[in-house]
């Protein structure tokens, strides 16, 4: 009926303007770099809802087994492949699903605390038949102190067909 679909789409348009989940995490490095040996970390975080409305909200916890390559000329290349277990509620329903994720990224450094970057990244929910999908995004990471960076980046998402615009920051506690 006409009502019910002006319900969902204001669902559709709540979801779409919603902050996404709030990530808290460490990183725990696993090789050092020796020749043509990658740095290799683990990196586990685990997300919480920051929407305060009555929309899906999620909470994924995630693992990440990350590799680095400094190359020539100030450029960078690195990776990662990833395990992520979600949690989702929608009114009164919780749903779980486990996901397999993977990031490739080619950065430049401009100067010592400013540089750029491009990716490609997917990720995809376990035991489902549509294949990894194929996301890009670039962007430009500015690094404040040795503890404090931001980045920005824009994107699109050709598996689902849209843009997006990304921010954030990483502030190291420990070391």
């Amino acid at each position: 009926t006409r009502k019910e679909s002006s319900a969902a789409s204001d669902v559709y348009k709540r979801q779409v303007f919603n902050l996404s989940e709030i990530n808290v995490g460490a990183k725990i490095n696993l090789i050092k770099p020796s020749g043509w040996v990658p740095e290799v970390a683990l990196l586990i975080n685990q997300g919480f809802p920051s929407n305060t409305s009555d929309v899906r909200k999620q909470w994924p916890t995630k693992a990440l087994l990350a590799w680095s390559y400094s190359l020539p000329a100030n450029f960078g290349l690195s990776g990662n492949l990833g395990y992520i277990n979600n949690k989702e509620s929608f009114e009164r329903d919780i749903t779980f699903s486990h996901s397999l994720s993977y990031t490739l990224n080619l950065g430049y450094a401009l100067k010592d605390d400013l540089g750029v970057f491009v990716e490609a990244f997917g990720e995809e929910v376990v035991n489902s038949t549509n294949g990894f999908p194929l996301n890009f995004d670039g962007g430009v990471w500015y690094r404040f102190t040795n503890k404090l960076q931001v980045d920005a980046s824009v994107g699109y998402g050709n598996s689902v067909g849209n843009y997006y615009l990304n921010a954030g920051f990483s502030w190291l506690l420990l070391k």
